[in-house]
């Protein structure tokens, strides 16, 4: 995570679907989570996986000092 500007974020039980940070809750319920570099990149890897589109707001953000290095331009918007 830190990489993108947009997230898409999968809930399913089970594993298929998607690859990426995954966080299962105790009922079996797993969120899978991907960063996505662009709108296009995201939309289309949600409709692969069922996944939903959440973009990154810098202003809403506390970002590591990695992630803004990795992408300070839109870091700095915020």
């Amino acid at each position: 995570m830190g990489r993108g500007r947009f997230l898409v974020i999968r809930m399913a039980k089970g594993g298929e679907g998607m690859t990426g940070t995954a966080f299962e809750m105790d009922d079996g319920m797993r969120l899978v989570i991907v960063p996505a570099r662009t709108r296009d990149e995201a939309d289309a890897l949600a409709a692969r996986a069922e996944g939903r589109v959440f973009a990154v707001r810098p202003s809403w953000s506390h970002p590591a000092a990695d992630w803004i290095a990795a992408d300070p331009e839109f870091w700095r918007r915020s």
